[in-house]
């Protein structure tokens, strides 16, 4: 997917057509992995491209970022 930078709307990968738009997506559900153990963790708000016409879902590097970030957050909190 395209940088955030760029302009909506984007190409979706799946359909082809111009209507991915920027959403937002609510307590989003993740896993991660660190030091051979598995995370899981919530994301409150993950922006994310959605396409209009067939509901295809695109992460960014800022989704990246957003991720990693709740990741930390949550290490920082069952570590102590």
């Amino acid at each position: 997917m395209s940088d955030d930078k760029h302009q909506f709307p984007w190409r979706c990968c799946d359909c082809g057509r111009d209507e991915v738009f920027k959403d937002t997506i609510l307590d989003y559900p993740a896993t991660a992995k660190h030091s051979g153990r598995l995370y899981s963790f919530v994301v409150p708000q993950l922006t994310v491209g959605k396409c209009r016409k067939c509901g295809e879902v695109l992460f960014s590097n800022v989704t990246d970022d957003q991720i990693e970030a709740a990741f930390q957050e949550h290490l920082a909190k069952v570590t102590r």
